[in-house]
């Protein structure tokens, strides 16, 4: 079974991520913030799913409805993340 890892940029209307696999990034999405759409992409990867969310006003919402299909949900805050939090990348 294949590991992927999804990096998540959620606002109110849209969502981007890219998607991870043996260090590579083998796919970019940006759908509609909805939980039909983050479903149907999990469908199609067909793997265990570690996902990374920006702490924010939708990661309380996206982990209360995603959090028993991945394997690992991760909310980070970006203040703590100095390249983030200094402008610097």
């Amino acid at each position: 079974m294949k590991t992927y890892y999804i990096g998540t940029d959620a606002h109110k209307y849209s969502t981007t991520l890219k998607v991870m696999n043996k260090n590579k990034i083998i796919r970019c999405e940006e759908f509609a913030t909805e939980i039909p759409n983050f479903l149907s992409l999990f469908d199609e990867l067909n793997g265990k799913i570690h996902m990374i969310i920006e702490e924010s006003t939708l990661s309380g919402w996206l982990y209360c409805n995603l959090y028993d299909k991945v394997e690992n949900f991760v909310v980070c805050d970006p203040r703590k993340n100095k390249a983030i939090f200094a402008g610097q990348y």
